[in-house]
């Protein structure tokens, strides 16, 4: 038995690694042992493309890259540690996601297989109630891409402070007067960048920034 959720920091000092972080103590573990996987038993069935509890017609998901998965952390899922999902990639540790309740369901496997899904979400993040970051994460971006962003916006009189292309991911800081302008800005941002196209591209609803799905009310 080793104990989780705890790490040493550059100067030897005991330290924890933050929420969920024993998902990155038993990476670390199965990778430092050559362990052919590590397996996770949570309180879901499986991997999906939604929050279930929230979104019925969520696609579950029964194969998964450890890029995707990276993904889907970014967008706020908190089935795994982002940590977790790095250090699997990097001692290239498959991950098995299964049920603690039914022993007859394999759950989902992450691993470096690809399966050419594109992965695309829009969250936002409000810091106070004007304050928001609004990101578009899994998305090959470019520069027009935020003279679109920008554009839409202004068109819902709602002005970027700043916006920043890195990694793949579009953020914009803005402030709003009222909601109802957040809303709007986002139903046209969804559209703009083909997040209600049909197909293989899945816009993943997390935990902890709100994930913008038109569907949810």
């Amino acid at each position: 038995v080793i104990a989780g959720y705890q790490g040493v920091t550059d100067n030897d000092e005991c330290t924890t690694l933050g929420f969920d972080g024993s998902d990155t103590t038993a990476v670390a573990v199965a990778g430092a042992l050559k362990a052919s996987k590590c397996v996770f038993y949570k309180d879901v069935r499986a991997l999906y493309s939604s929050n279930p509890r929230r979104v019925p017609k969520a696609c579950r998901i029964n194969e998964i890259s450890f890029e995707e998965m990276s993904i889907f952390a970014e967008l706020g899922s908190r089935i795994l540690h982002p940590n977790s999902v790095k250090l699997a990639q990097k001692y290239d540790v498959p991950l098995q996601v299964r049920p603690t309740f039914d022993d007859n369901d394999e759950g989902s496997i992450i691993d470096g297989k690809t399966s050419g899904r594109e992965i695309i979400g829009l969250t936002y993040f409000q810091q106070s109630p004007q304050n928001i970051t609004i990101s578009l994460v899994g998305k090959t971006v470019q520069k027009s891409d935020s003279q679109k962003m920008i554009k839409i916006l202004n068109s819902e009189k709602i002005f970027a402070e700043e916006i920043i292309l890195l990694e793949g991911k579009m953020n914009a800081s803005v402030t709003i007067g009222w909601v109802e302008q957040l809303e709007r800005a986002l139903v046209k941002l969804h559209q703009e960048f083909g997040l209600d196209a049909e197909g293989e591209q899945q816009a993943f609803v997390g935990i902890g920034k709100q994930v913008f799905d038109p569907a949810v009310k």
